[in-house]
């Protein structure tokens, strides 16, 4: 049997413990174990990824924001394309939603409300009088939508499947918000998030010496994994987290282990 050995090895192959490799690796030799046949075969493989500033928790929005540089600008050679283009997000709030969307445009940056009248201009398809629940859609082609109910189904770790149930609660949440014929489903799968009791990310040194969590992303792997990739693989060789503290004390996993998770 060949041996060799290494200075850390990531367990999962995903886009958060790659980054945090791909990170290490400029001054460590890395291994990353995997347990599917290829990486980022689950939560990663099948995210419809975009980068919004002001969606998540407090220590996911600065972790999306510190990366928005790399996706800008990816260092020369890194992909034969662009990794990202600007496109405007709506977010539409029933009554009973006002308060929330009025927190979040205060809270946010680079938010601001607009007018009904101006979001029936550019989507014409949208309903009069309507206002959107949880759910997203976002053009996939000139004549495809991708449409989720946005929903959290709790389940132990799986291979991930699209129930019909979800699928019809998509199109029905579609149909009453905008009037698009749907004539029909051509693709359909479902994701696996994993989210820690509190909801905030769990990265950096756990209880046991030369243990590093990275852990609870929740769905924003892939917007925040430059960033959080540099905030794994700074305690890995011992530096100092930097311009990254903040983020470092919000998503510090031994905060459990004191009982400050809230």
């Amino acid at each position: 049997m060949d041996q060799h050995a290494f200075d850390a090895l990531f367990i999962g192959a995903g886009i958060a413990g790659a980054t945090a490799a791909a990170h290490l690796a400029a001054s460590r030799r890395v291994a990353i174990l995997a347990a599917e046949e290829s990486p980022g075969y689950h939560a990663t493989d099948r995210s419809a990824a975009i980068w919004i500033r002001n969606y998540g928790s407090p220590d996911a929005r600065l972790l999306t924001a510190a990366s928005r540089a790399f996706f800008a600008a990816p260092p020369p050679g890194f992909a034969a394309a662009a990794l990202m283009r600007p496109r405007p997000v709506v977010h539409l709030a029933p009554p009973v939603q006002v308060a929330t969307l009025g927190a979040m445009i205060g809270e946010g940056e680079g938010i601001r409300e607009i007018d009904l009248e101006a979001v029936r201009a550019k989507v014409p398809a949208l309903r009069p009088g309507h206002a959107a629940q949880a759910w997203y859609l976002r053009p996939k082609a000139r004549r495809k939508l991708m449409v989720s109910p946005a929903d959290e189904t709790d389940s132990q770790p799986c291979d991930a499947q699209p129930e019909e149930y979800d699928i019809a609660l998509a199109l029905d949440r579609m149909r009453q918000a905008l009037d698009i014929p749907v004539t029909r489903v051509e693709h359909r799968w479902a994701g696996r998030r994993s989210f820690t009791p509190d909801r905030r990310l769990a990265i950096g040194a756990g209880a046991e010496k030369g243990f590093f969590w990275m852990v609870g992303q929740g769905g924003c792997g892939i917007r925040t994994a430059p960033a959080a990739g540099r905030l794994l693989a700074a305690p890995v060789a011992g530096e100092d987290p930097g311009e990254r503290a903040p983020a470092a004390a919000l998503c510090d996993p031994r905060r459990f282990a004191r009982g400050l998770a809230a």
